[in-house]
């Protein structure tokens, strides 16, 4: 196996920091109950459940632990991104109700992604309009197929997986972590102000959830649709391949990643600036030429604060 991550690598161990948050029980609530779905995920989507909570359990720490940040934007970010997760404490018991509760609470994630990213305009300027315009894109793309996937039944079983528009979400995602990418790589190669470092760092950590909401959704629909006896589609499965080392290698970067220093931070968005654009070439087979990410090197040197 790729990972041990049900049983050895990853326990579910308790959030027990040194003052009481009001996220800490719902997110605790909501790791242990995605954890329990993942474990069930039978042989043709286990592989991915194991990428989804290795992703998953390593992002959350990351969070946890810049909640406790010195850094007020690190701190106040963190906090409202684990707020969103704690949104889903009831995603538990099987997939099927995963992909209801995100359904249910997915305008509400999309809502706080957005007044994260607006209220970033003191450091990232007019760079806030195409990462927010990329996120409602996301968005739209995953309550479009959480709606297809409900009414699946009006469907022949062998003609299920082609109804629901699973590229639409990875040509969405797509968009999102390479204009992030591309303004991380920028960043880099310049001096910019220690806020500026901070802020671009969360947005490229809500980048990294929403590649794994993208990736979470394709798999909980494709073990429900397994488990209903209907064959995982060529274009699902194309998804999968395509998703799941891109998931795996920002799980990697997290991990070894270290935000409590601007330096620490910009090796993780240099890193992040080109694993990325590295993927693109075999996305590419998949969805067709990337047409680029609708912003040019001045823009983003013009908008980053110094």
């Amino acid at each position: 196996m790729k990972y041990a991550i049900f049983v050895v690598l990853f326990p579910l161990l308790e959030i027990t920091y040194g003052y009481s948050r009001g996220w800490e029980k719902d997110v605790q609530k909501c790791r242990d109950g995605v954890h329990k779905v993942l474990q069930k995920f039978p042989e043709p989507t286990y592989k991915e459940g194991e990428t989804i909570w290795a992703a998953f359990y390593q992002q959350t720490e990351e969070l946890k632990v810049l909640a406790n940040s010195t850094s007020p934007i690190l701190k106040s970010n963190a906090v409202s991104i684990l707020e969103t997760l704690g949104l889903l404490a009831n995603a538990d018991r099987t997939p099927t109700n995963v992909l209801y509760q995100l359904k249910r609470v997915y305008p509400a994630k999309q809502k706080i992604y957005r007044d994260i990213t607006s209220n970033s305009t003191k450091y990232i300027g007019n760079l806030n309009k195409p990462i927010i315009a990329s996120i409602d894109d996301i968005a739209t793309s995953i309550l479009s197929c959480l709606k297809q996937f409900n009414r699946r039944y009006a469907e022949r079983r062998s003609e299920r997986c082609e109804k629901i528009d699973f590229k639409g979400m990875v040509r969405s995602v797509r968009l999102n972590t390479n204009i992030i990418a591309f303004i991380d790589g920028i960043a880099v190669q310049d001096t910019f102000a220690d806020e500026t470092y901070e802020t671009v760092g969360i947005l490229s950590l809500i980048s990294c959830l929403l590649l794994l909401s993208v990736h979470g959704t394709n798999g909980n629909m494709g073990t429900v649709l397994h488990n209903e006896r209907c064959d995982i589609s060529p274009t699902l499965r194309a998804c999968f391949n395509a998703l799941d080392p891109i998931v795996d290698d920002t799980t990697k970067l997290i991990t070894k990643s270290s935000f409590s220093n601007v330096n620490g931070i910009k090796q993780f968005l240099g890193e992040f600036g080109k694993l990325i654009p590295s993927y693109n070439r075999s996305l590419e087979k998949l969805l067709g030429p990337f047409e680029g990410v609708g912003i040019t090197e001045a823009q983003v040197k013009a908008n980053l604060k110094k």
